[in-house]
């Protein structure tokens, strides 16, 4: 019986570097890339705060930049698209953000 905690009969081996993925039913699943070769991130994390109070810290994301250290300047392009500029190290990362789905005071997608 106390070996049935050490095994893992559907283990699979996780990579050790990779950019945001996906596990799904146990097994990764990498980052999709559209028909021009850019890849589409998803993630998620667990934060423990009001879903009423991170709506709103989100939902202003032009001061994303004073709680996300690594952001340096969001613009917001329209209600519900933004572009993003990011630094890490000596590399700026640039990308669009569009809001596609949003319950206020719930959640945002």
């Amino acid at each position: 019986m106390a070996n049935a905690l050490k095994e893992r009969p559907n283990f699979e081996e996780l990579p050790k570097a990779a950019t945001s993925a996906v596990i799904q039913n146990g097994h990764y699943l990498p980052p999709p890339e559209d028909k021009d070769g850019k890849q589409w991130i998803r993630t998620s994390a667990l934060v423990q705060a009001s879903a009423e109070d991170l709506y709103t810290m989100w939902r202003d994301i032009e001061s994303a930049p004073l709680w996300q250290e690594q952001i340096r300047e969001v613009v917001r392009t329209g209600p519900m698209t933004s572009h993003w500029v990011m630094t890490s190290g000596d590399k700026t990362i640039e990308w669009d953000s569009e809001i596609l789905n949003e319950e206020p005071g719930k959640r945002i997608a």
